[in-house]
């Protein structure tokens, strides 16, 4: 009688295995589902990045006296650079710091294999203009990096586009920091799921 019980519990076991084992291939499965259907999609990157600048943006308590453009007031700045700065890690790897208050137009320093790299953050619903481009160029050459990054939640103009030509400064616009997003957290999870499929040592 044991032995039976020992089997039918030991069958168990190995059903409920095989059960856990197709469950997460099926939610490998959906999340590889959305992550490719969010990559894809221009709109749903177009929402995101501005979900990223409402979360990045608080509500001011006094409204009576503003129009509907002025309702959002900057939210502590450090938050935006510390989630920029994750999303930088996370796509070229390195190291990222955040910059003094005060260090002139540069609010995050990127350490890189291929050298130095500085970065303005704007977290703004409007297109950005030149101005902030060449207060970072002349940050770049001050401190001799190899290059830098402005990044906002919001666009650049034309005039900001033709300005950075040839300077080795990267413009990255709302959408384009949240495909550098998805794709770090995808690097991330490839990471993880190595780790967990490499066999332990003994």
């Amino acid at each position: 009688m044991d032995t039976f019980i020992s089997i039918v519990s030991a069958i168990l076991l190995v059903l409920a295995a095989f059960d856990v084992i197709r469950r997460k291939k099926e939610n490998d499965q959906l999340r590889s589902m959305i992550t490719d259907s969010i990559s894809t999609s221009s709109e749903i990157k177009k929402t995101l990045a501005m979900g990223l600048f409402y979360r990045f943006r608080k509500e001011s308590s006094d409204i009576s006296s503003q129009n509907l453009s002025s309702l959002f007031i900057k939210q502590s700045s450090t938050e935006f650079e510390n989630f920029v700065g994750n999303v930088l890690e996370g796509y070229y790897g390195g190291i990222v710091y955040l910059s003094p208050p005060s260090d002139y137009g540069v609010n995050i320093e990127h350490e890189r294999e291929d050298g130095l790299f500085l970065g303005q953050v704007k977290c703004l619903e409007k297109d950005l203009g030149f101005e902030s481009i060449a207060i970072l160029h002349s940050q770049i050459l001050k401190k001799k990096a190899k290059g830098g990054y402005i990044v906002t939640t919001g666009d650049f103009t034309n005039l900001a586009r033709s300005y950075a030509e040839d300077l080795n400064i990267e413009l990255i616009q709302g959408t384009q920091l949240v495909k550098y997003w998805i794709r770090g957290l995808e690097d991330k999870n490839v990471k993880i799921n190595t780790i967990k499929s490499t066999p332990e040592l003994v």
